[in-house]
């Protein structure tokens, strides 16, 4: 399973150039079934440390959510405002709005 191609930027890279969106949806790996059936044995963040980037505008993943997964993980997290035409990829789209917020920490 993938995203529609034509949908792609919309959803996914609101804020990339459209280029570079281009390239990513004919490039993006499919869906795997198995990820939502099949028992993780260890998840790395368990060993390897982690750091997350919170998107507080996310129409995919909401902030709340986001947020528990940087708990869990024990992570160190950097909240950007990036609104839905950021998509999910605000480090492509806005990567120096993201190095000054973890410069600002």
């Amino acid at each position: 399973m993938y995203l529609a191609q034509e949908q792609f930027a919309k959803g996914f890279a609101g804020d990339v150039n459209p280029v570079t969106a281009g390239a990513m949806a004919v490039t993006q790996r499919p869906f795997d079934a198995r990820a939502n059936s099949s028992i993780s044995e260890a998840a790395a963040w368990h060993d390897i440390p982690s750091h997350y980037l919170t998107a507080t505008k996310d129409q995919i993943v909401v902030p709340e959510k986001q947020r528990y997964f940087a708990r869990r993980a024990k992570a160190p997290a950097v909240e950007v405002n990036f609104s839905r035409r950021h998509g999910q990829s605000p480090g492509r789209g806005h990567p120096s709005d993201r190095e000054a917020d973890h410069e600002n920490r």
